[in-house]
């Protein structure tokens, strides 16, 4: 299957936007402010009272994300899986894998790296009057030495080195699985996947995810994971970390998708795995291929580390998934979550800032040892869903930076359903007791179940 490339606006490319280092701390908002209205849909059917604050403290119960700690069953199995190895080096190693795993980028792209090499080549020429070839290739190579990312693949080629990744990334996966599945049943809480095809799936965080937030509905997990070492350890801990336990028959791990796509499941989940792709036309592909196996109805999820090369790759898979459905045979798809649009990501239209939300987890206590605080794990994702939007859908805004709770007003920085980034302040006298106790309780990552308007010329500004 060929893929389609993904063009960028004018002026920026994946790398070109990797390589910049200053970036913007505030968004490139509207020029005026649109006034905010709690939506009257707002459900309050299920409350004690018809108090629409209520109603909008029980949408934040659903959706918000809480500080995930990993089911007690999963810590003990872990534990029993890597009780062989000392817990001091797998601290230490999990902690530099950690780190190494924030830094890390896609590999650059051999045409980008002809590039370079000629535009190196040009500026040792210009500066020289006589060329010693040997002495330029030399300084050609040293340059791109410096300035290319060296990728390599993520290799786990030990049982030790599949603990330390399990130690390291099995609490923050978690709970950023956990996260995306909980916005998807907020938003349509009949939804519950009877199969979940995950595809990277490592040490089998999308599967206790699954399990945890639809108990009675998984039936089937199929986790894709070519390395032997990560998928013996999922299977290990499927088992409970027992050896001699029987099979889970509802678990099945392949080192490879099927090559029929006729199978197709009703979530399809890719948690890091776009960042581990050799190249963008085997990544693309990738996309391509997953979403081949949605069905329809069905929700492709994906999801990368909250950095700024994270959420590129992510955009780049939301931009093809949507033409693709518009070249192939015009097939109705919307992306369900976070964005509260189907048009191009104001983000990367106007800002350099990423899209990403934190997630707060406990990490992993080993040795007995209980987590000394919460942390927050960096999160972009995108949930894309085969069909047209509901005719019920509120597309409501969602909060993409955090609220600034300021002297007598609120103010929210909001990604809005007609495709631009919005700044709304909200004050008790102008808005109401209401929603100001509202917007005081919203935060970031939050869908703000509001209507906008734009305001009057004169009252743009107006507290």
């Amino acid at each position: 299957m060929g893929w389609i490339p993904v063009a960028a606006p004018a002026g920026r490319t994946l790398s070109g936007l990797l390589q910049t280092h200053c970036w913007p701390r505030c968004l490139r908002l509207a020029s005026s402010r649109p006034t905010p209205s709690l939506d009257p849909s707002l459900p309050t059917d299920d409350m004690e009272s018809p108090s629409r604050r209520k109603a909008f403290a029980a949408h934040l119960k659903r959706t918000r994300s809480r500080a995930q700690a990993l089911p007690q069953p999963l810590v003990d199995a872990l534990r029993r899986s890597v009780a062989e190895f000392s817990v001091a080096d797998l601290r230490r190693d999990a902690a530099a894998l950690s780190y190494r795993l924030a830094a890390r980028r896609p590999p650059t792209e051999d045409a980008e790296m002809q590039a370079r090499a000629q535009a190196l080549e040009q500026q040792y020429i210009s500066q020289r009057e006589q060329v010693n070839e040997q002495k330029l290739k030399q300084f050609v190579i040293q340059q791109l030495r410096q300035q290319v990312y060296h990728w390599q693949p993520l290799e786990m080629a030990s049982a030790y080195e599949a603990a330390v990744y399990a130690v390291a990334r099995l609490a923050p996966e978690f709970a950023s699985l956990l996260y995306c599945f909980r916005q998807v049943a907020a938003r349509d809480p009949a939804f519950g996947p009877q199969a979940v095809l995950s595809y990277g799936s490592a040490v089998g965080a999308a599967l206790w995810a699954a399990r945890h937030l639809w108990p009675d509905k998984v039936a089937e997990f199929v986790g894709i994971e070519r390395r032997r070492y990560l998928s013996e350890l999922c299977a290990l801990l499927a088992h409970g970390g027992r050896a001699d336990a029987p099979p889970d028959p509802s678990v099945f791990l392949r080192p490879l998708l099927p090559s029929s796509s006729r199978l197709r499941y009703p979530l399809v989940v890719a948690a890091h795995a776009l960042m581990e792709q050799p190249s963008q036309s085997e990544r693309l592909e990738l996309v391509c291929s997953l979403w081949d196996r949605t069905a329809p109805g069905g929700r492709l999820m994906l999801l990368e580390t909250g950095t700024n090369a994270g959420f590129l790759l992510v955009l780049e898979a939301r931009d093809l998934v949507l033409r693709l459905a518009a070249q192939r045979d015009g097939a109705p798809v919307h992306v369900e979550a976070p964005c509260p649009h189907d048009g191009e990501c104001p983000r990367f239209s106007r800002s350099l800032t990423p899209c990403h939300f934190r997630v707060p987890y406990w990490p992993l206590a080993l040795g007995g040892a209980a987590p000394a605080e919460v942390r927050h794990a960096p999160l972009s994702y995108v949930v894309m869903r085969k069909g047209a939007r509901p005719a019920g859908d509120r597309q409501w805004p969602r909060v993409v930076q955090p609220v600034l709770c300021r002297h007598k007003h609120v103010i929210c920085r909001l990604c809005t359903a007609r495709g631009a980034l919005e700044e709304v302040v909200v004050t008790r006298r102008r808005h109401g007791p209401e929603l100001y106790q509202c917007a005081k309780k919203v935060s970031w990552g939050d869908t703000m179940p509001v209507e906008l308007r734009d305001s009057p010329p004169d009252r743009a500004g107006d507290r």
